[in-house]
Formats: structure tokens, C-alpha cells, sequence
């Protein structure tokens, strides 16, 4: 690839370029292609030691590129270096919340039902502890790990728990609608 076509002033632009880029050559059908582009990126963060966020972020995007071509054992290798990254780095943030989550709804349709859910509960558990995040987007977060949550209990026949994690969704969805639908303050 011509490296001339993307902008390297901005390091966080060009990541998010390289991932624009690799999403699209996906709905093309390039996935090969897709997953060498940005393979290219993280290891070239790897080189240089770029710093932990940076390359949580960016094995983010790498694992999601692998899942959308069906590469499930690879991406599972990569989210589960991501966590390395959160546990190392001692990160509380909305990247190491998705790190978990991800990796815990990764899990669920690879059918590792029971890491999922260990995954799943501590994306909760850490959104709950997490201030620097909007309401809305931490109901979101929370309503997409109790629906993995309902889906992997459900798959280990553990039907009351699979019960109660639907009952919580619910809850989270009613919440979700009054933020979202809520009058404005002010404006």
C-alpha cells in the first residue's frame, strides 16, 4: 500500500484511517487484505513500544477485523493479549471495559460459554466502577453484557440465571429509553 495515501502527521488519525480502510476492504470481500493492513499497523506499535493504550486500541481493531473474517482462534489470541495489556497497565478505563466485554461476547460465540461469562461479569463489574463515562454509553455497555450473559447461560441450561440476566436487561433497556427520550434541561 502506498503509505503517501494516509496522513501520519496525526498518529491517532492514522490509526483510525488504517481501521476505516480495513473495514472497508472487509465489505468488500478482502479480507485477507483487511487483516495484513492492519496487522501491519500493530506490529509496528509492537516495534515501538507504543504506549499501553495505544495498543490496547489498537489490538482492539485488530481482533475485530479478524472476527468480521470469521479468524475466531486468532482474534481470541489477540483479546485475550489485550487483557495482558489492561492487567499489566493497571487500566480503569472505557478501552479496558470493552477489552472485557469484547472478549467476553467473543468468547460466547465461540461457545467457551463459561469464560465468556467470567469476562462478561468483570465488564460489568468495572463499568459500574467506571466515572468517566456518559450514562448512556455505560447503559450500553451494561446491556450488551447482560445479553451475552442471558445468551451463555442460557446455551449451559442454566435457565434461572439465564432468567435473571434477561430481568437486569430489561431493566438496563428501561433506563436506556429514559435517557435517550428524557427532556432536555435547560435547552
Amino acid at each position: 500500500m502506498n503509505d503517501g495515501v494516509l496522513n501520519h502527521e496525526d498518529p491517532a488519525a492514522h490509526r483510525e484511517d488504517v481501521y476505516s480502510l480495513a473495514e472497508a476492504l472487509v465489505a468488500l470481500g478482502e479480507g485477507r487484505a483487511a487483516v495484513d493492513l492492519i496487522r501491519r499497523e500493530v506490529n509496528a506499535a509492537r516495534s515501538l513500544s507504543a504506549a499501553p493504550l495505544t495498543l490496547l486500541r489498537l489490538l482492539s481493531q485488530y481482533a475485530g477485523i479478524l472476527e468480521s473474517t470469521d479468524a475466531l482462534a486468532e482474534a481470541e489470541f489477540i483479546r485475550a493479549e489485550a487483557l495482558e495489556i489492561v492487567a499489566s497497565a493497571q487500566m480503569t478505563t472505557q478501552d479496558a471495559v470493552e477489552a472485557f466485554l469484547k472478549y467476553g461476547m467473543l468468547l460466547c460465540r465461540m461457545h467457551n460459554y463459561d469464560g465468556a461469562i467470567a469476562r462478561l461479569k468483570e465488564a460489568v463489574r468495572r463499568t459500574e466502577e467506571l466515572d468517566e463515562i456518559g450514562a448512556l454509553q455505560r447503559q450500553i455497555i451494561l446491556a450488551q453484557a447482560w445479553r451475552s450473559q442471558a445468551q451463555a447461560f442460557e446455551a449451559l441450561g442454566e435457565f434461572s440465571q439465564a432468567s435473571n440476566a434477561l430481568d437486569v436487561l430489561l431493566n438496563v433497556k428501561r433506563l436506556i429509553r429514559f435517557i435517550v427520550f428524557a427532556p432536555t434541561r435547560g435547552g
